[in-house]
């Protein structure tokens, strides 16, 4: 559950989290991360993943489609 000052951090489009690339509240750390999230996944035998990077049109949300 977010905290009230989560939730209006959110509403001002800042980064939140306590861990590790949110707590860092760099951008491209966390697109690093997720993209090496991908990669990882992608290489699995077997499994197909494909990602919707910039589907919710800035090319930034609060999260990412996996279709895997």
């Amino acid at each position: 559950m977010f905290s009230n000052e989560q939730l209006q951090n959110l509403i001002e489009g800042k980064i939140i989290g306590s861990k590790f690339p949110y707590d860092t509240k760099n951008e491209q750390e966390i697109e690093a991360h997720i993209r090496r999230l991908y990669y990882r996944i992608n290489r699995i035998p077997n499994l197909v993943c494909e990602v919707e990077w910039d589907h919710f049109g800035s090319g930034y949300a609060s999260f990412v489609e996996f279709f895997c």
